[in-house]
Formats: structure tokens, sequence, C-alpha cells
């Protein structure tokens, strides 16, 4: 029955890509600014701690980007994860575990973040996995 997540998929792709690229937008942003900032053969060692204090002082600029981007990003996976769940293209258990993990690194702390989100790309992992498993064969 995948036809049936079709709708869901569509829709849920539209704000993973959008978000995707504006949360990689802003980051790379930022690490281009910070080498530049970091380069003594660009700016003085003054001047690089400088800036660098400015961006600190001015995250908004490049935090409300990668904010906006993650919370699309996010919103997506949600939506995908509709799509599988309601297509039956994976066991039922994954769409649900990918949601609640996806909602799940929203609260947890800092110490515990990077395992939940270790885990929410090993569900991904999972999908593509069933998903190949599950593609349908050519008649020979």
């Amino acid at each position: 029955m995948p036809g049936r997540g079709a709708t869901w998929a569509t829709v849920g792709a539209v704000p993973t890509a959008v978000g995707a690229m504006l949360f990689a937008a802003a980051d790379y942003v930022f690490a281009a600014v910070g080498w530049y900032a970091t380069e003594p053969d660009a700016l003085s060692r003054d001047a690089g701690a400088g800036l660098m204090s400015y961006l600190g002082d001015h995250l908004g600029h490049l935090a409300g980007p990668q904010i906006v981007g993650f919370l699309l990003m996010s919103l997506g996976v949600l939506l995908l994860s509709v799509a599988l769940w309601r297509s039956a293209s994976v066991p039922r258990w994954l769409p649900i575990a990918t949601g609640v993990l996806t909602l799940i690194q929203f609260a947890l702390p800092s110490a515990l973040l990077d395992a939940g989100q270790a885990l929410l790309m090993a569900s991904f992992v999972a999908v593509a996995w069933f998903t190949f498993a599950r593609r349908p064969r050519p008649a020979a």
C-alpha cells in the first residue's frame, strides 16, 4: 500500500528540504566567518577576536535561520514518518520510533543529546534498509 502515504511524503519532503538547506547554509556561514576570523593571514589576532566576540553577541543573525531550518527539518521528518506509517512500507514500529526520537531531541539534556541524535540517525538507516529490502523485484 505504498500509495497511501504518497501525499504525506510529498508534503513532508518540502519542509525537510527547505529546512535542511536553510540549516546547512546558516551553519556554513558561521563556519566560514569563523575560519576567516581565526586565520592570521586574513585578520590580525585582535581583529579576529573582535569579530568572533561580535558574532557571539549577535548570534540571532545566524542562529535564527539555523533554528528555523532545524524546526522545518524536524517537522518534515514527522510528516515523512506519518507517510511511512500509512504506507506500511516499513515495520509500523519504525516510523513511530523515528517520530518519537525526533520529538525527544527537543527535551533531552545536552549530555544525552548526541546519543538521542545518533539513535535518530540509526532509525533513518533502518528505514533505508527496510525500504531497500522490501522493494519490488522484477519478474525473471
